[in-house]
């Protein structure tokens, strides 16, 4: 059945708005949604186990903590107090979307983003505030691992101000990573970017991340920074 219903973004984030002009009356079919979220495979998990031992999520779902296992998670976690002793880090490209069930003037499937209200693209910024927020976590004292989704966020991380967290390290794979798939849990094929994990702590878990992800094929740059 097609019925005609108003659509009103309500933001999670307090700091995005959406504009009135958001609000939309569409013949919808069925609603589905979908997240931005890619899940890291097991074998790079492991990887991340090595080198912080117990580690916390920041963004995460019940659906990745099949694989990810880590001791504490949350689904949105830029508003928690801190990401625990150390934390692990693959956030979501952008927020949820919703498929109204119509084609939009391109004759494409029209897609809602729940949170910024955007229909075209995202603009909650997600992958920079966590990036900007793992930052703060290594300058007080809690290292861990970000997953980059594309080493164009590299431009984001040189714009930020100098993290003097002590060490970064940047490990780029071989390959590109086969992320999996929120619904099948299977690896995604054609991944048409490159990843890069970004380790931001102490020097002693730095070797060890250097060591750990050069076994496993990865090209690792290493900056020394003064606290």
């Amino acid at each position: 059945m097609v019925c005609s219903v108003p659509i009103l973004v309500s933001p999670v984030d307090p700091g995005v708005e959406a504009s009135s002009s958001k609000v939309c009356n569409l013949g919808i079919g069925q609603l589905s949604a979908e997240s931005g979220e890619w899940y890291t495979p097991p074998e790079w998990i492991e990887r991340v186990r090595h080198v912080l031992g117990s580690f916390y999520d920041p963004c995460s779902s019940e659906a990745a903590q099949s694989v990810v296992q880590a001791d504490g998670w949350s689904v949105m976690g830029l508003e928690k107090l801190h990401w625990g002793p150390a934390w692990f880090c693959n956030p979501p490209g952008s927020c949820r979307r919703i498929d109204l069930g119509v084609l939009d003037k391109d004759g494409k499937p029209a897609r809602l983003f729940t949170q910024c209200g955007n229909l075209k693209r995202c603009s909650c910024k997600l992958p920079r505030k966590f990036l900007e927020r793992a930052i703060q976590e290594a300058k007080q004292g809690r290292p861990g691992i970000f997953l980059m989704f594309s080493v164009n966020q590299l431009r984001t991380l040189a714009q930020l101000a100098r993290p003097r967290v002590g060490v970064v390290h940047l490990a780029v794979p071989q390959k590109r990573i086969a992320y999996l798939a929120p619904v099948t849990m299977e690896p995604k094929k054609g991944t048409s970017f490159d990843s890069a994990f970004l380790y931001l702590g102490g020097r002693v878990r730095g070797d060890t991340f250097a060591d750990t992800f050069r076994r496993a094929g990865c090209l690792v740059l290493e900056e020394s920074v003064a606290l």
